[in-house]
């Protein structure tokens, strides 16, 4: 049996188990809180935050970021070319003449 798989489990639904079994497993060192299956936390930043990340880019690479490049910021790999790529489409989408805007999804 795979530890992950068998982990998983428990550590998902940590509020239903006995409190024993909470224990030992606090023993052993795992916790809801250091949960490896836990979903990421991610930072939703705003528009202006992301395009005050694109400004330092341009400043320091001197170049647009490419549809698949990442950069580091506030700590994290912040995705800024797929971003930088999607509001350019949308942009596009809702230009004059085109036929179909894209909405918020």
């Amino acid at each position: 049996m795979k530890i992950g798989s068998w982990l998983h489990r428990p550590l998902t639904t940590w509020r239903n188990l006995h409190p024993g079994q909470q224990h030992l497993l606090t023993r052993l060192g795992l916790t809801r809180d250091t949960n490896p299956f836990a979903p990421d936390r991610s930072t939703h930043r705003t528009f202006e935050e992301t395009v005050q990340l694109i400004e330092l880019f341009l400043h320091r690479e001197r170049r647009a970021p490419t549809a698949r490049e990442t950069i580091t910021g506030d700590g994290e790999t912040v995705r800024i070319g797929p971003w930088f790529a999607e509001t350019r489409t949308r942009h596009r989408s809702t230009a004059p003449g085109s036929s179909t805007p894209l909405t918020n999804a």
